[in-house]
């Protein structure tokens, strides 16, 4: 089922990308893939996966480089999430690096108690590692 809704996932980035006509309102672009850049700053080196795909797009060699299957998942190794360009201290966020255990991926997680026992290491400011999900 996997590859199934990966295929899905990248078959609606596509379409999207593909889109022309009329321009949207609030960008004036009239193409899904200029919609995407104006309002997220997603381009084409983005892979709608929740990765940008490292050298996709390369300005000396023409832009869009042509990437097999295997390039463009080796190759999707930086988050597209776009955050402030600051330390996860300064942007007061909290966070925690849980071992493996028996059912931990089972096992539910209570963001309350993520947000209290998750404050970052105050020497280093990185997450601190758990026992168990809190």
């Amino acid at each position: 089922m996997v590859p199934l809704a990966v295929q899905h996932a990248a078959d609606t980035g596509v379409t999207i990308f593909q889109l022309t006509g009329t321009p949207f309102v609030p960008t004036g672009s009239s193409t899904g893939a200029d919609v995407l850049y104006d309002l997220y700053g997603i381009g084409s080196a983005f892979s709608g996966l929740g990765y940008a795909v490292k050298n996709s797009y390369l300005v000396g060699k023409g832009g869009n480089v042509p990437l097999s299957a295997a390039q463009a998942l080796e190759q999707s190794v930086v988050t597209e999430y776009v955050v402030m360009n600051v330390t996860l201290k300064d942007a007061n966020c909290r966070c925690v690096r849980v071992s493996p255990y028996a059912n931990r991926d089972t096992s539910p997680l209570n963001w309350d108690r993520v947000w209290a026992a998750g404050q970052l290491d105050p020497v280093d400011g990185h997450c601190v590692g758990r026992a168990s999900l809190p």
